[in-house]
């Protein structure tokens, strides 16, 4: 699924937000995305504490942003640096620059219910897809409109300059 979601990224990340946007993810819970059976949760408070809640069980740890497109994160565990990929008010995909580049995959559970991170970056890219589409159609359209509106314009003034013309004539 990793590899999935770190091809789908580059088609997305300019939808996506910078992690100095906090706004977009503090005082939210977010649900980690792992292999295991563990339930952990991830709770960015406005004051830089982290509340990691691992099936019920809370570690409190501080969280720190280093640039815009990094995060610190500090608990019981250690410390860890990571990379946003993607932000936005539904999914945090983070990575972990090493060997194996890890990913961090964090849900707000109230809006991907099915907790499948992989079919809501494959929506969301169809969705931006579309609405690309869209736009670009729109734009045809409205340069169509213009051409046509343009011809019409200048059909116009042929047939009024032969009136008048005409009417020199006589």
């Amino acid at each position: 699924m990793e590899q999935y979601i770190k091809n789908i990224i580059p088609n997305i990340k300019q939808y996506g937000k910078l992690l100095s946007q906090k706004e977009v993810f503090i005082n939210k819970t977010w649900l980690l995305i792992n292999n295991g059976n563990d339930f952990i949760q991830y709770t960015f408070k406005k004051n830089y504490e982290l509340i990691i809640s691992l099936n019920g069980d809370v570690i409190k740890g501080k969280w720190e942003i280093l640039t815009q497109n990094k995060i610190l994160i500090d608990s019981t565990n250690g410390t860890i640096q990571l990379e946003n990929l993607f932000l936005n008010e539904d999914i945090i995909v983070l990575l972990k620059p090493s060997i194996n580049e890890e990913l961090l995959i964090l849900i707000n559970e109230d809006v991907i219910r099915d907790r499948n991170p992989l079919t809501y970056l494959q929506e969301l890219q169809i969705k931006k897809e579309i609405q690309i589409k869209g736009n670009s159609n729109m734009t045809d359209d409205r340069d169509g409109y213009a051409l046509f509106l343009i011809g019409a314009a200048i059909f116009s003034l042929i047939v009024l300059f032969s009136v008048i013309l005409d009417k020199c004539s006589k």
